[in-house]
């Protein structure tokens, strides 16, 4: 009859309401979710990366407590890790990232991070070393790589600490390795140390003139040729 047919349409808009309201409310309930997830996701990315840079801080804190004991490394390492960024950002044959570069500048800001493991007595002289002494302070690139190895928050800090006085020609240590052979953050962060070296005054020689500074030259000051391939 007519009023059946009436009921049934009525009663099938209503389901058919019903289970709209239903899809509705299933969206509106996994968007909250979706949301709280997000919120969820950022609250925990904010606590890691707050807790990693707590710990490279406390890192970086002691690598300034390392060159503090010595008056003439004092901001050694910092300024290595700014001659460091501002190498990686305009070396025409490198084109880091600007995570990349700020990998090479943590890594530079802790290449000598190992000292922390040689005597004071020997960090603090003022005379030049012995030559036992040199062979106790050749050993601080080994204990940098132990110190930084492995240490996921710091993805390849320990490639300055482990290499930075490696040279171009093999002659360096601790491992003799050739510059060609180490990736770039190393050789980037070897010529960084070197720049600071020479234009500071050291306890055995005073701060090189730019005339004594040249490519395969001779003397206290020299700086292996690591011409760039571009």
């Amino acid at each position: 009859s007519y009023m059946e047919n009436e009921l049934i349409d009525k009663y099938e808009k209503w389901e058919q309401d019903l289970s709209d309201k239903e899809k509705a409310l299933d969206k509106r309930e996994k968007e909250i979710q979706e949301k709280e997830e997000k919120a969820m996701e950022a609250e925990v990315k904010a606590t890691i990366e707050d807790a990693q840079k707590l710990m490279v801080n406390s890192v970086a804190a002691i690598g300034r407590m390392i060159d503090e004991k010595d008056n003439y490394t004092r901001q050694h390492s910092q300024r290595v890790a700014d001659y460091s960024r501002l190498i990686a950002e305009n070396l025409k044959s490198f084109h880091p990232t600007e995570k990349e570069v700020d990998q090479i500048y943590r890594s530079a800001l802790l290449h000598d991070i190992g000292k922390i493991a040689i005597p004071d007595a020997i960090l603090k002289k003022t005379s030049r070393l012995t030559d036992e002494e040199y062979a106790i302070m050749k050993t601080h690139p080994v204990w940098g790589k132990k110190i930084l190895a492995g240490l996921s928050f710091l993805p390849q800090a320990d490639y300055g600490a482990s290499y930075h006085h490696e040279r171009y020609d093999g002659k360096g240590y601790p491992e003799g390795i050739r510059t060609d052979d180490l990736p770039y953050i190393v050789r980037i962060i070897s010529v960084a140390d070197a720049l600071d070296a020479m234009n500071s005054n050291r306890c055995y020689r005073k701060q090189c003139s730019r005339n004594s500074v040249r490519p395969g030259g001779g003397g206290n000051c020299d700086l292996p040729d690591r011409g760039r391939k571009d």
